[in-house]
């Protein structure tokens, strides 16, 4: 789905593959999470669509992403 100013925003995250954005996405907030000590659940590191849906739901804020997937 694209909203009025072009951002796409996925509604499926399972059986699909990462769009290039996503991949940049994912991969910058597991670097962040290294670089700064933030411990992230194994899970989250081998099933990209579990990290991808609170990165997307925080609009790609990593330290909101974080917090998120640590209260849940």
């Amino acid at each position: 789905m694209t909203d009025s100013k072009g951002t796409t925003q996925r509604l499926v995250f399972t059986n699909m593959e990462l769009t290039q954005r996503e991949q940049t996405e994912y991969d910058n907030f597991l670097a962040h999470c290294e670089k700064n000590n933030l411990s992230v659940p194994e899970e989250y590191k081998t099933k990209e669509h579990l990290l991808l849906r609170y990165l997307q739901a925080t609009k790609w804020n990593y330290d909101k992403a974080h917090a998120a997937i640590l209260n849940h």
